[in-house]
């Protein structure tokens, strides 16, 4: 070093002693001492790869305060999560899963639970043809356009994930950034290897988790289920996701549909969903039911949405906060908060904006509207 050989040149006397306090000074830069302050038993230095996975450990200090994991859909996916969707052929599996992916895109409340807003992407291995109905009768239920779902992205060709490379994925990932992939099929996705054996399982899915190289994408396989009524092939993949849901159609309905959670990694389990598929268009949406009739408060508050929405032709505002409801209706707040929440649950009134206080303003939702028609109540 040039350094070094100046402080030759000046004292050649004192060069050694120079030359030691020089290197004592360089040794933890060369070594990366780690973080919690042990030097390693020898003094060789460290290989970039000691130093990055050294670097990675926490105190438990640093650990308890990491901030809280992010949610994608509240109290169903967390970010940065991989997850699988099955069901029996025909069950729904694919409606469930495009309709939660739509959601994301767009922004929406997932039927009552709480949306990240992010990219999406969807390798729509199988029925891609199909797919372009759903999302029509989709928008036309949510009164959304086209432009309202400019961040989902739709590959209808299936990859092999076992003989994609994995610079090709984490491309793809870098690129769109999704905050959501949805791989359906899985079997579709493992075209060259055994859904049988944990080896080809379990590199499928480490192969399409690259697609969060540059995100917090959460990974969601839609799946086939085997003749026992559970997943099929390995077990490997119970061991390897963080969730797992089932899609089973149910017994006294005829287009109805239950979504269990068979897995839930750090989170407890969600209770049974019950959804209609209700035909649409071309197609067919999922509504979500509880099989409950409304109380008196919520049939009430929903009568009262719809009339606004219908005066809403003669220039009156058809959009409410709870406090003008409780005025209008005479409630107090608690029983009016809860006939909202059940209304909003069951998706038949809808919040469409928050005022300046944190108001949020309620307007009541196309299906609510039928609902008052029909006095369909017990949706």
């Amino acid at each position: 070093m040039m350094t070094l050989d100046l402080m030759r040149r000046v004292n050649p006397e004192q060069y050694d002693s120079w030359r030691l306090e020089f290197d004592a000074c360089l040794e933890p830069v060369r070594r990366r001492v780690p973080p919690h302050g042990d030097e390693p038993a020898d003094h060789r230095e460290l290989s970039p790869g000691g130093l990055a996975l050294i670097n990675q450990a926490l105190t438990v200090t640093d650990y308890l305060t990491r901030p809280p994991r992010q949610m994608l859909v509240d109290d169903l996916l967390a970010c940065r999560s991989t997850a699988f969707m099955y069901g029996e052929a025909g069950a729904g599996k694919s409606f469930a899963a495009l309709d939660l992916a739509l959601h994301v895109a767009a922004g929406l409340p997932w039927h009552g639970r709480g949306v990240r807003q992010g990219p999406v992407t969807y390798f729509a291995g199988e029925g891609a043809d199909g797919l372009g109905q759903r999302i029509e009768s989709w928008m036309a239920h949510h009164g959304l356009t086209r432009t309202d779902l400019r961040d989902f992205r739709l590959l209808p060709v299936a990859v092999d994930l076992l003989e994609e490379k994995e610079e090709t994925m984490r491309d793809f990932g870098s690129y769109f950034k999704p905050a959501l992939a949805v791989v359906d099929t899985f079997a579709r996705s493992l075209t060259s290897g055994d859904e049988n054996s944990v080896a080809d399982v379990t590199s499928a899915i480490a192969k399409a988790e690259l697609l969060r190289a540059d995100s917090d994408c959460t990974v969601l396989f839609v799946h086939h289920m085997n003749k026992s009524g559970d997943y099929r092939g390995s077990t490997g993949i119970h061991a390897t996701v963080d969730s797992m849901f089932e899609v089973k159609k149910r017994a006294k309905a005829a287009a109805g549909v239950t979504l269990s959670c068979r897995k839930q990694k750090d989170q407890r389990p969600f209770e049974p969903l019950n959804f209609d598929l209700v035909e649409l268009g071309a197609s067919c949406v999922l509504r979500m039911t509880t099989g409950t009739q409304l109380s008196i408060a919520a049939e009430q508050i929903l009568e009262l949405l719809a009339s606004y929405a219908i005066a809403t032709l003669f220039g009156r505002r058809s959009v409410q906060t709870r406090r003008s409801i409780q005025l209008a209706t005479g409630f107090g707040k608690t029983t009016a908060v809860e006939a909202l929440h059940d209304l909003r649950e069951k998706e038949l009134v809808q919040v469409i904006g928050i005022g300046s206080r944190k108001a949020e303003f309620l307007a009541i939702t196309g299906d609510g509207l039928v609902a008052v028609r029909d006095r369909s109540f017990g949706v």
